[in-house]
Formats: C-alpha cells, structure tokens, sequence
C-alpha cells in the first residue's frame, strides 16, 4: 500500500496516480523496508490559516502596482509635454523605492 503524500489516501501498489486526488504515487517501499503508515491523514490547508503570509503578498503586489503606476504616469506626462526627464526621473525613483524596500 502506498499512501498519497498530497491528501493521504490509501493507494494500491500498482497504482501509478492517487485514486483520490491524481497526484503522481512515489514509493518510499525498499526491499526488507517496513511498511510506512501515516501517523495521521492529512488535510487541506484553509484560507484562515494562510493569515498573514496571504494578506502580505497582497500589499506587495498592490505597492509593486502602485510604484508601476507612478513611474508610467510620469512617463506619460513627459510625453504628453514632450520632455523626456520625468520618465527617466520615475525610473529612478522607482528603482531607488525598490532597493530601500529591501
């Protein structure tokens, strides 16, 4: 028996894919190897449990938006006057932002 390392599902030995979820079985079965029996099933993690580490992606890409946002919008005003330096000043406003972040 092989037990699926994504849900823990029991899954015959000749089995190539979980019955239950279709994720690839791999064999932790050597020869004279006891068999490995899962101390408890596993379960889905839920969206509760992401907590911040989910809330803190979001801020990131909505502050990556925003920086984005602001260089092009500089762009665009100095072509719409045709002037090249805010374009070039938002890049590196925005870069500066970026290695300060860090």
């Amino acid at each position: 028996m092989i037990v699926c390392t994504r849900c823990g599902a029991p899954n015959e030995d000749s089995e190539p894919l979980c019955v239950s979820c279709g994720h690839k079985l791999q064999s932790l079965r050597r020869f004279g190897a006891p068999e490995w029996r899962p101390a408890e099933t596993l379960r889905p993690l839920r969206s509760e449990e992401q907590g911040q580490g989910f809330r803190g992606l979001l801020l990131r890409c909505l502050e990556v938006w925003v920086v984005a946002g602001a260089t092009l919008g500089l762009a665009a005003w100095g072509l719409a006057h045709s002037q090249w330096w805010p374009g070039l000043l938002g890049a590196a406003l925005g870069g500066i932002y970026v290695l300060l972040r860090r």
